[in-house]
């Protein structure tokens, strides 16, 4: 039933706010399904030996992930080995799409890695606590680190397209920086209030994290057991965001101009952040662009 209503609601939106509403049913039900049909393979092969990439996503998702790997294999030099994490609702049909597409793919399930983190975790009981929820929020801060056996991570959304090869991120790898990189949400700042009466810093509340590109010795557990501590445990939109924010000793944001939520032209940046409430434009903009450029054989 909620499936059913966000359907309605994106297609309401296509209507009355965009006035696209028939392009956009063509896109999201006839063009952008036939990814999921596609005979051929979609990955690329990995670049980065010391690089493992993560997205998290379920059943309702794997539309959008497909199109978000496809467009990131296509347009990126800088590939890894890639993790999908079954946000639990992931089909045997769905693990069939992402195999068929993305053949080196791993799936980790929801309790592939409880053994890990007991040991991972013994001196962190609060990560411990965070983890056994089992809340996505949970799982995107954690598991990543979890399921990785190499030096660096890249985290990434199933609601980005990219358009460009992100060479910040390459040269991020290259040149083994120890500072994180985070998306950045703008002018909106993610302040978390703690316990103690403060609220996450300016610099750290910008951070978005539909991109993180940290090297996993720099994934700081004392500093996430203490903002754990600090920040009462029950799902809400910017947890893992300030999570990924408080882990690390240095952050630094990717360009506002390159890697954007919203306002821009998808043939003036590098990637974009299709969030929740401008989804429709997934369709509407996102992957109508890409059936015209650099995934145009997908889409016929």
């Amino acid at each position: 039933m909620k499936n059913l209503k966000s359907h309605l609601y994106y297609i309401y939106l296509s209507f009355t706010r965009y006035r696209k509403g028939f392009f956009y049913l063509w896109m999201r039900y006839v063009v952008a399904p036939r990814i999921t049909r596609f005979k051929g393979i979609l990955e690329k092969p990995v670049t980065h030996q010391n690089l493992s990439m993560h997205m998290l996503f379920g059943h309702r998702d794997v539309l959008s992930a497909c199109w978000s790997l496809a467009s990131f294999y296509q347009n990126s030099t800088m590939i890894g080995s890639l993790t999908v994490h079954n946000y639990g609702s992931l089909t045997n049909k769905d693990k069939d799409i992402v195999r068929r597409l993305f053949p080196l793919v791993r799936i980790v399930g929801a309790d592939d890695l409880v053994q890990e983190a007991k040991k991972v975790f013994l001196n962190y009981p609060r990560i411990q606590e965070f983890f056994t929820t089992r809340l996505w929020q949970a799982r995107k801060l954690i598991d990543p680190y979890l399921a990785s056996k190499k030096e660096t991570i890249l985290m990434l959304d199933s609601d980005l397209l990219w358009f460009k090869n992100p060479q910040i991120l390459n040269d991020h790898i290259v040149r083994s920086y120890n500072s994180a990189l985070m998306m950045s949400n703008g002018p909106t700042l993610c302040k978390v209030p703690f316990k103690d009466g403060s609220e996450l810093d300016d610099g750290r509340a910008k951070g978005n994290s539909g991109v993180v590109l940290f090297k996993k010795q720099s994934y700081d557990l004392e500093r996430l057991e203490k903002y754990l501590r600090n920040v009462e445990l029950v799902p809400h939109q910017f947890l893992e965001q300030a999570g990924y924010a408080s882990a690390f000793t240095m952050v630094e944001l990717l360009p506002e101009s390159d890697y954007v939520i919203k306002g821009v032209e998808e043939s003036n940046v590098v990637m974009r952040h299709y969030t929740s409430p401008s989804r429709a434009k997934f369709f509407l903009r996102g992957t109508s662009y890409l059936c015209k450029t650099s995934l145009s054989y997908v889409c016929h």
